[in-house]
């Protein structure tokens, strides 16, 4: 029993330390063995303190598994594993998601872990069993992103729990590392020299430690010199608190007389440290006293205090943001000047050496001179003081100004995955410039190619817009720039915009926290999510109302993404998208439905294509992807054409109503006190020193703090007004078509044909080979990710969208050709689909960018901007994923200059409405006795009453138009297209509003429906 309570109680201490150093507990798990047989496990709880026998478990190795699995295999493969950590740390799950390896960036890793941390599939328990023999953890890779991480295996407690730090510390230097250039890898001797010398004579990590008492001096210790032994004990104890040092690494020394320095020993971890602990060194001579060694760098201490006479107290340690700088090799230069002038200038590097080596001592005092501090190629950090204190401080503000440069620079690029085989060698552009000059100079010679701010800049005239187009996908080279910048124009064309005729200055000295500049889907839902704070948020859009853009004409579609690359954008914020829009729909009352979506095979020799998107949806972490037959298909497709012979189910594919979903993430953000201008077009900015100033506007100038660019297909006029362009929308139209109720049940989900399905009409069209088919399949040429078929929220069947490259960022027209292109494409599919079932259709202008991925980033070239552009499909479904770290981005640009704190009244929660087609009759007649206005039916084809459109007048984000009442309650939308009810809707908006009929418009100012009185009627 008292080997269980001694495990107890480490375990408990572990799980306090583990927290202290900021590891993410969450679905952790800590086993500790007891003997051959058993072993003590925790589940820890991170917002607890209280670990009572819930969370405390003795377990079995010969029984039943009852806990962890991943730990059991473990201990039962090893014998000599005494220890387990499994966690979910942010910069391990980082590399993990990334599907990276980690190399030895430091030698502390390479020491005790070895040349790489590896990445193990989190189900291949045998693979995870060979690594841990060789090595004492690796990273581990989950379809389910919450359960990725690491594992940390040791001889004991201690040593399981340094592996876990340093797994974590060597994950997020490698990963930051990039925003430096990269970091320097050590070759792989050197690492493997390191490691093997840990592992037979330097383990640091024995279990059990033996404290010397005064007893152990062969002399009397004097008070001085026992007080500075105790203050170096608490500055141990102080740096381990801070994070500065991990367990036993590091050292400290202080100056006891001209002869001597006391030493902190090696081998000893701080949270143990006593001050008979400390050793006394001979600082000529290297000689101690005692029986504990002294720290293995104590002759890098004593050359650095035999060249500096005033310096007093030395600290060696190895804090993880210096620590990204030693691995890049990189200078540290403070910008704070407090910082700075503590420091006395920059943090010098010292080039690389052995630890504990006399070339690395020379290397050190080498590289310090009067700024007192410097860090050492891929090992750590050294500061002197004149004082402890003064040497801590020096320590703080090294550490403090390398996480402030860094996060300076992430604020200005994106963190981005390091490549590891580029690494050392840096990047050779010239070659891969010359490569698209090359290429743009065989399509166009009137193009010119230049290299700007680490974009491609494309400039000239052209005659045709698919040359423009060309150009700017020639110029894509995602690994060395940072985007293409097309501003080839097309002679003789000039963009008409849409712009609003109010000019006032309502909004004029307006200093908002934070402006969003775009009303769609993005805009609303960043407006949303900002609301959760007390911030002054004003959302300004150019348009009559929110969602008029791309949102507005958007299919509705919340996608799977099996058909996004990992590494893009889209993915990443579509899977988090798809996962939150169930709980977000029932938030805000808009309608929602997860019907899954549905891909068409027509021959048997498809499946295997479809087994290979099987394969791709597992790892990408997209669940219950599978291939159906026919017959099972047609459980959820009855009305599948004859030729089709299965195809692949994805059950978390959804529909939801893309307007609507706009709209009451507005309205709950004004309920949380955010602002939304209508009608509102920014026309200037003024940048000073790479930060926003000012913002011009119809309705005067703002002077927000922080800018967000949501601004759709004018995103990269918006970004180059604020100085910070590095890409371009090139628009792209698409059609869709609307069908009556009546035709809805031919489809029960979204459906379409796989990429390399051939339609029995297609076959004339295509190559015989059926490889080639297949490359043409997989070639990618079209970039709507429109499913053919879609069963509307409302019950209408939804019928494309194409893709058409267009010039104009404002083309919503609708074309005959076109429409009945799509109409008969898909009629293959919906055999019994007729003309007749067409009610209506309409054109949206997707945002695409040349690099075919969002754009979500903070500004590079200006401080207090952020983009969220080139939001094409999946907009929709990634708006929530995207709106949720911008946010998070804001809170944290913003937290520099003012406390920006909760706000206490923030509701998530939008009252619904009532809706009178979705209530049986008791509740209907209950709702009419109670307002006879719901009794009043405008809307025959969509059920829609007064009393429904009197709400939605009444919002807080009233649009008091035809289209306003129409995209909120949908009178209008049936099979007569608003000719019954559209006078009716216009009367009650003159009456609510006590206007004349002739001032209501149907959707901007400028779309009048009656001009004059004419027999006595408006018209």
């Amino acid at each position: 029993m008292s080997n269980v309570k001694k495990a107890l109680a480490a375990l408990k201490n572990c799980i306090g330390r583990l927290k202290s150093a900021n590891i993410e507990l969450n679905h952790a798990f800590l086993a500790l063995r007891l003997s051959d047989q058993t072993y003590l496990a925790a589940v820890p709880v991170m917002h607890s303190d209280c670990y009572d026998h819930h969370h405390f478990k003795v377990l079995n190795l010969a029984g039943l598994l009852t806990c962890n699995k991943l730990a059991h295999a473990i201990f039962l493969a090893n014998s000599k594993t005494n220890a387990v950590i499994l966690t979910h740390s942010r910069f391990c799950s980082q590399a993990a998601e990334n599907g990276m390896d980690i190399p030895a960036v430091l030698d502390d890793m390479a020491q005790i872990i070895g040349l790489t941390i590896k990445i193990c599939d989190i189900g291949d328990q045998q693979k995870i069993n060979q690594l841990l023999k060789s090595s004492r953890g690796c990273l581990l890779k989950s379809p389910d992103t919450a359960k990725q991480g690491a594992v940390a295996v040791g001889k004991n407690l201690g040593e399981a729990f340094i592996v876990t730090l340093l797994m974590e510390k060597a994950a997020q230097v490698y990963l930051q590392a990039n925003l430096l250039g990269g970091a320097k890898i050590l070759s792989p001797i050197e690492s493997q020299v390191m490691h093997l010398g840990y592992e037979l004579a330097y383990s640091k990590l024995s279990g059990s430690v033996s404290h010397q008492t005064a007893a152990d001096f062969p002399r009397p210790i004097s008070a001085h010199e026992l007080d500075l032994r105790g203050q170096l004990v608490d500055l141990g104890q102080s740096l381990a608190r801070e994070n500065l040092v991990q367990g036993t690494w590091g050292n400290i020394s202080i100056r006891l007389d001209v002869q001597h320095m006391l030493c902190t020993p090696s081998g000893i971890d701080y949270a143990t440290l006593t001050p008979y602990d400390m050793v006394r060194v001979a600082i000529d001579t290297l000689k101690y006293e005692g029986r504990i060694k002294p720290t293995g760098e104590k002759a890098l201490h004593a050359a650095l205090y035999l060249n500096h006479p005033e310096v007093h107290c030395i600290i060696h340690t190895h804090p993880v943001h210096c620590s990204v700088f030693a691995a890049a090799h990189k200078k540290i230069k403070p910008t704070d000047p407090v910082l700075r002038e503590c420091l006395g200038g920059d943090v010098a590097v010292a080039r690389y050496a052995f630890p504990t080596s006399k070339q690395l001592s020379k290397n050190v005092v080498k590289a310090i001179k009067d700024n007192r501090a410097c860090v050492m190629e891929n090992h750590g950090m050294v500061v002197c003081g004149s004082t402890l204190e003064d040497a801590h401080a020096k320590c703080l503000a090294a550490e403090n100004s390398a996480r402030i440069i860094l996060e300076q620079i992430s604020q200005k690029q994106p963190m981005t995955a390091p490549k590891p085989t580029v690494i050392n060698k840096g990047v050779k552009h010239m070659p891969h410039f010359k490569k698209i000059c090359k290429q743009i100079r065989v399509l166009s010679p009137r193009i010119t190619v230049t290299e700007e701010r680490g974009c491609i800049v494309l400039r000239g005239e052209v005659d045709d817009w698919a040359t423009v187009v060309k150009a700017g996908q020639l110029a894509v080279d995602k690994k060395n720039y940072l985007g293409v910048i097309n501003d080839v124009r097309l002679t003789d064309f000039v963009q008409q915009r849409q712009t609003p005729t109010v000019e006032d200055r309502s909004l004029n000295g307006e200093k908002p926290d934070v402006l969003i500049i775009g009303g769609g889907i993005v805009g609303c839902a960043i407006a949303r999510e900002l609301s959760r704070y007390n911030l002054d948020i004003l959302l300004v859009e150019k348009k009559s109302d929110v969602a008029l853009g791309a949102t507005g004409a958007n299919g509705g579609v919340v996608h799977v993404g099996v058909n996004f690359s990992k590494k893009s954008q889209k993915y990443r914020y579509n899977l988090r998208g798809n996962r939150i829009y169930e709980a977000l729909s029932k938030q805000l009352s808009v309608p929602f439905e997860q019907q899954g979506q549905v891909m068409l095979c027509v021959k048997n020799w498809e499946r295997i294509l479809v087994w290979i998107l099987k394969l791709k949806a597992r790892t990408m972490g997209i669940p219950g992807v599978k291939y159906l037959k026919r017959e099972a298909l047609l459980q959820h497709e009855p009305h599948l054409p004859g030729f089709v012979v299965g195809g692949m189910y994805m059950p978390t594919g959804g529909i939801t109503n893309p307007f609507e979903m706009a709209i009451a993430l507005a309205e709950n953000a004004i309920q949380n006190k955010a602002r939304i201008s209508l009608s509102t077009i920014v026309t200037g900015m003024e940048t000073r020193d790479g930060h926003v100033t000012q913002v011009a506007t119809n309705r005067g100038r703002l002077y927000p703090k922080l800018v967000i660019n949501a601004a759709g297909v004018y995103a990269d006029e918006i970004a180059e007004l604020g100085g910070d362009r590095t890409f371009t929308i090139h628009p792209r139209r698409g059609t869709d078509i609307i069908t009556d109720k009546n035709a809805g049940y031919m489809v029960g989900s979204s459906m379409g044909i796989s990429p390399f399905a051939i339609l029995p009409q297609q076959l004339s069209t295509l190559p015989k080979n059926p490889l080639k088919r297949m490359i043409n399949g997989f070639a990618g040429t079209s970039h709507t990710k429109g499913v053919g078929l879609i069963h509307s929220i409302h019950g209408n069947m939804l019928i494309g969208p194409n893709a058409i490259e267009t010039p104009d960022r404002e083309d919503t027209a609708t074309h005959y050709d076109e429409v009945n292109g799509i109409l008969a494409m898909q009629q293959q599919i919906a055999t019994e689909l007729k003309p007749s079932d067409v009610i209506a259709y309409f054109t949206g202008v997707r945002a695409a960018t040349y690099e075919e991925d969002f754009v979500v980033r903070k500004g590079i070239f200006t401080d207090n901007i952020i983009h969220a552009g080139g939001i094409q499909s999946p907009g929709v479904t990634a708006a929530p994923a995207i709106a949720a770290e911008i946010a998070e981005w804001s809170v944290q640009m913003l937290s520099h200059t003012m406390n920006v704190a909760a706000n206490p009244d923030f509701d998530p929660v939008r009252k619904p409405r009532h809706r009178l087609n979705s209530l049986d009759d008791s509740q209907r007649n209950a709702l009419i006795r109670a307002n006879p206005d719901y009794g009043i039916i405008v809307c025959r084809c969509e059920e829609i009453s007064k009393g429904e459109i009197i709400d939605a007048l009444n919002a807080c984000l009233s649009v008091p138009t035809l289209d306003g009442i129409k995209r909120r309650l949908r009178p209008g939308m049936g099979r007569c297209q608003g000719g019954f009810c559209a006078p009716l809707v216009a009367g009650i908006i003159a009456e609510h509003f006590k206007i004349p009929l002739s001032a209501v418009k149907k959707s901007s100012e400028n779309s009048v429906i009656l001009y004059r009185q004419t027999k006595g009627v408006a018209l």
